[in-house]
């Protein structure tokens, strides 16, 4: 077998063209060295070297071999100084998911104030809906997400997660400017009856508590088009293709839509960062992690871009 410390072995006999060169450099014994060699060429299948006296060179077959061995021994050397930054608590990558909305409101400014303790720390930002942040962090595609609260119910790898709530949102009913809501201030969860809705999609977590909603109170709107993305919904609406319950988005078009407050019951939503447990965790990913909650109580309000 092929190892590691065989492929240097190699490359400093190359080198040296000496053995005995060689093995001081290495320190290991001469024949140990020769062995080594010896063994290597006879796993290629071919001699590797020329002999002239107490010197060797490269054949033709071994300067084809050095060129691999020379690019593979970097690369291993490279991925030890990825694995060495990786591991250090002041460097390293952190890979983020987050709601589209939280990409406005909350993870830039956790990341603005990370950043001034840990400079060197790398962060990749995406956003997704909730459900493709928990797909993406069950396969290791992603340290982070800050998502919607879920449960078993919603997400059957629930038990694999640990989470910690960041923010309560209050929900909003948005309608078009030219619906007959649009002239009150706050309206009844009732009052939805029969009407036109856009929903969001099953790809978020936002459906079902707002389906359960409707059936607790027998409310049956007319759902006419499902969207997984909260600048979406909101553009159904501006188009005057329906209302909807929506939490606050950035992106509304206020010339053409009106967000409602909700006079009965109250509706929010509760929004929290998840990660997988019983796992290693780079220092870097449980730094931001143990940041965060440390620095949420202290910056819980965000002012929601429907009201001041």
């Amino acid at each position: 077998m092929i190892t590691y410390s065989t492929l240097q072995y190699f490359k400093v006999v190359a080198e040296t063209q000496s053995f005995t060169k060689a093995a001081k450099i290495l320190h290991i014994s001469q024949p140990a060295l020769s062995h080594t060699i010896k063994t290597l060429q006879a796993d290629i299948g071919c001699p590797l070297f020329n002999y002239k006296g107490r010197g060797v060179t490269l054949n033709t077959y071994g300067k084809i071999y050095l060129e691999y061995v020379t690019d593979a021994l970097k690369s291993l050397e490279e991925g030890e100084e990825r694995i060495h930054s990786l591991i250090s608590p002041d460097s390293g990558t952190i890979r983020i998911a987050c709601l589209y909305s939280l990409g406005v409101n909350l993870v830039p400014f956790v990341i603005r104030d990370f950043k001034q303790e840990y400079p060197n720390v790398t962060i990749e930002i995406m956003q997704q809906p909730s459900r493709i942040q928990l797909e993406m962090l069950s396969h290791d595609e992603i340290d982070l997400c800050f998502c919607t609260d879920f449960n078993t119910y919603d997400y059957s790898e629930d038990e694999k997660i640990e989470k910690a709530t960041v923010l309560i949102e209050d929900l909003y009913v948005l309608v078009n400017k030219s619906h007959r809501f649009a002239k009150l201030n706050e309206i009844n969860i009732k009052d939805l009856d029969n009407e036109d809705f856009i929903s969001f999609s099953s790809l978020t977590f936002f459906k079902r508590p707002v389906m359960q909603l409707f059936e607790k109170f027998d409310i049956h709107p007319n759902i006419v088009y499902e969207c997984n993305e909260d600048s979406g919904v909101a553009g159904l609406v501006a188009a005057g293709l329906g209302v909807a319950i929506i939490p606050p988005v950035v992106g509304v078009d206020f010339e053409k839509c009106v967000p409602l407050r909700i006079s009965y019951p109250i509706c929010q939503r509760t929004l929290c960062m998840a990660w997988k447990k019983d796992i290693y965790s780079q220092p870097a990913v449980k730094n931001f992690r143990d940041f965060t909650i440390k620095w949420l109580p202290s910056n819980k309000k965000f002012n929601s871009p429907f009201y001041p």
